[in-house]
């Protein structure tokens, strides 16, 4: 067992955080967060880094809830996308400035919308999670 160390905004450490992840929720009857799949980082928006220990080469997983059944058709596991081959390369990318989320998206056409406090018309970009095997 991991103890002290740095904590996350909530006050959570690594271990506090994989547990809360795989406690199954009761208001969530299709929850289930996969074993060895250990939360490193929050994204914003509960889109979570994960480290897939699951795997030898322990690569990087965006984990992206929006789309998690019922609000959409996915399970925790197919919202989960492989980003980068390990966290080494995770890390690489981060130090470089490169978006490390854009390999979990596909860019989809911008739509305009008003701006509730301005009344003024904007364009807004939009994105999806990438289907697991595209």
């Amino acid at each position: 067992l991991v103890t002290g160390g740095h904590r996350s905004d909530h006050g959570h450490t690594l271990a506090e955080l994989y547990a809360f992840q795989r406690a199954s929720d009761p208001g969530a009857p299709g929850w289930s967060w996969p074993e060895r799949v250990l939360p490193i980082c929050d994204h914003g928006c509960a889109i979570l880094w994960c480290l897939d220990l699951r795997d030898a080469s322990e690569p990087i997983l965006l984990f992206d809830p929006s789309e998690v059944a019922p609000a959409g058709d996915r399970t925790v596991e197919t919202s989960m996308i492989r980003t980068h081959r390990s966290l080494e390369a995770w890390l690489a990318g981060w130090l470089a400035g490169d978006d490390l989320s854009a390999p979990a998206y596909v860019k989809l056409p911008p739509t305009r919308m008003k701006n509730p406090f301005t009344g003024e018309t904007m364009e807004v970009a939009r994105r999806r999670l990438r289907r697991p095997g595209r």
